[in-house]
């Protein structure tokens, strides 16, 4: 029974690998909204397979944006969401929130124009 289960884990270190390897390759454009997702949730899930429930939160909310921008305690209803999955994935929105929120304000004010005076 050990065996099993250690050929399993083996399997899943290998599944891991080779999504962070396409990743690497062809970056998101190259990936399905579940593989994008079941990436980022590898980072803190550890042990279990992670491809189910990224499908699984997909079909709940519908896209990678909006579970991302789910309240901490929505996040944590769900089964394996732990809080320290939930600050990855809220430290992952505040990163591109605040990109798209800096990259309008530049164009809107024309950013490096005002710098210059």
């Amino acid at each position: 029974m050990e065996e099993i289960i250690q050929k399993d884990e083996e399997k899943e270190k290998g599944h891991r690998k080779r999504l962070r390897e396409k990743f690497l390759i062809s970056g998101t454009k190259g990936m399905f909204d579940y593989e994008i997702l079941e990436l980022l949730l590898t980072y803190t899930i550890v042990r279990k397979n992670c491809r189910g429930l990224a499908r699984g939160l997909l079909l709940k909310y519908g896209d990678l944006y909006t579970i991302l921008k789910q309240p901490s305690k929505e996040l944590q209803k769900n089964k394996n969401i732990t809080e320290r999955t939930v600050v990855f994935l809220k430290l992952i929105f505040e990163i591109i929130e605040n990109g798209l929120y800096k990259k309008f304000i530049i164009k809107k004010l024309n950013y490096p124009v005002i710098l210059n005076y």
